[in-house]
């Protein structure tokens, strides 16, 4: 049973930036505190976001490197379309244990060479099935399979959107785990819109996952996620780990470190817009549309999730149909 803890990957998508010093903090904090990886960020170039959490740089997976002391192992995640715009420092990228491929049903046939680069330079890869709430098992098993063709050393679950119940979780990992689980690793990366982030980790567990991913105070998108600094002590109380496995006192003390530095008291719509969004498995791309649209109309994007009964993945048709009662309140 591992842990990979992404609160530096998952803050690009907060309104509270984190500056690289504290990052860099955050990283020998987590490393003290035994956690098994820890995600730096995203290996992009020349994004629009100029954070070092988002955009590869070398001199920052360098000292990322030294501050881990080899007590933690580093990965970072990349979006396919992102490989072919880099060239890639093959002596930085060892720096890293394993790096994380963000798949879809589209591109995951187009993914070998990513991982034969990858296996090459000696970092292990994960391909990662993002919103799996929009699959079913079906689907997710013929790409589980994929991944376990093309020699992937982990395949991912996400529950992107939140959306999912415990009874989900189980029926996706189970069937997974009947099929790869002996030529590879399974994990799971919950998020918490529906207060479910803890049992679902832990369900993903019992039924076959070795690798889960969680951030400190459940700093990340939306609604958040599994929280790094108590997960393990739900571990500990279903004795999933041993006593010396994470050094429980370290991890608070990183936890109350990143609570002064960085987060401030979560914007109240906005924390319950996304638990809406769990429900109604709702993405951050719709919720993109939602913005644009209450913008125009002069109507908070909370006041729209509330208040509209409809399908949120049909956007135009429904905003014309409930914008003129919306209004009127």
């Amino acid at each position: 049973m591992e842990i990979i803890d992404v609160t530096l990957r998952e803050s690009v998508y907060c309104n509270e930036t984190i500056p690289l010093e504290i990052g860099l903090e955050l990283i020998r904090k987590l490393s003290l505190a035994g956690i098994d990886y820890i995600e730096i960020g995203y290996l992009k170039k020349d994004c629009t976001i100029k954070s070092s959490f988002m955009n590869y740089n070398p001199e920052y997976i360098n000292r990322a490197h030294a501050l881990s002391r080899g007590k933690s192992k580093l990965s970072a995640m990349i979006h396919p379309q992102d490989f072919y715009s880099n060239n890639w420092d093959t002596n930085v990228i060892k720096k890293l244990s394993l790096v994380r491929i963000c798949v879809n049903d589209k591109n995951i046939t187009e993914i070998k060479p990513l991982i034969i680069f990858f296996h090459k330079a000696g970092v292990k890869v994960s391909l990662n099935l993002t919103y799996i709430s929009y699959y079913t098992t079906k689907q997710c098993l013929k790409m589980a399979k994929l991944a376990m063709k093309n020699s992937a050393d982990l395949f991912y679950i996400a529950d992107s959107n939140g959306n999912c119940l415990p009874e989900n979780i189980k029926k996706y990992v189970r069937t997974v785990a009947s099929i790869i689980k002996a030529k590879i690793k399974i994990g799971f990366h919950p998020h918490d819109n529906l207060c479910l982030s803890q049992i679902n980790a832990l369900t993903a567990i019992q039924n076959g996952a070795d690798i889960v991913d969680s951030s400190i105070l459940g700093f990340g998108k939306g609604a958040g996620n599994l929280r790094t600094e108590l997960f393990p002590l739900l571990l500990l109380r279903k004795k999933a780990i041993s006593e010396s496995k994470y050094n429980v006192m370290e991890l608070f003390n990183t936890a109350k470190y990143f609570n002064d530095k960085i987060l401030k008291a979560n914007n109240f719509e906005e924390q319950y817009k996304y638990s809406l969004y769990g429900l109604k498995n709702v993405g951050l791309k719709e919720d993109e549309q939602i913005k644009r649209m209450a913008l125009v109309n002069n109507i908070k994007a909370f006041t729209y999730a509330t208040e509209c009964e409809c399908d949120f993945r049909k956007l135009e048709k429904t905003f014309k149909r409930k914008k003129t009662h919306l209004n009127d309140k």
